[in-house]
């Protein structure tokens, strides 16, 4: 097995762990889309940084392009959750939890664990809680 194989699985495995968890509070709150699309987006921006570093160490490329080109392909992900129903528009949180899944798997793919697993479980809590707070301060 090649020296860089066991960093790069555990960085993969870690993204695709937090990635699962926001995307299982999303199940229990019965909005899409749910823990296999956390992973796979958490772990996809893993993966771009860790090649990103892999290419950077070999030709020295800026590091900032692959960050931006993941943050503009998610966003055409995000766009595509939001939509306008009922005079009412939807999707937003949902768009905008992609959005902070990709940055945290970036986080991963950069070796940066602490802040992503603290992001992650602040994203869950921005989730759940400030959900429960919202509807509470709508029944006041």
């Amino acid at each position: 097995m090649e020296p860089y194989v066991l960093p790069v699985v555990l960085k993969l495995t870690i993204a695709a762990f937090l990635g699962l968890v926001i995307g299982l509070e999303r199940n229990f709150a019965h909005k899409e889309p749910g823990m296999r699309t956390f992973s796979l987006i958490t772990m996809g921006s893993a993966l771009f940084v860790i090649l990103g570093n892999s290419i950077v160490n070999q030709t020295g490329v800026d590091q900032t392009r692959i960050i931006s080109q993941i943050a503009t392909g998610i966003g055409f992900l995000g766009a595509g959750v939001i939509i306008f129903h009922e005079k009412k528009l939807q999707g937003l949180t949902t768009a905008a939890t992609i959005w902070i899944a990709a940055a945290i798997g970036a986080t991963v793919g950069f070796g940066a664990y602490l802040v992503a697993g603290f992001a992650a479980a602040l994203t869950v809590f921005i989730l759940s809680v400030l959900w429960k707070l919202e509807d509470w301060l709508d029944i006041k």
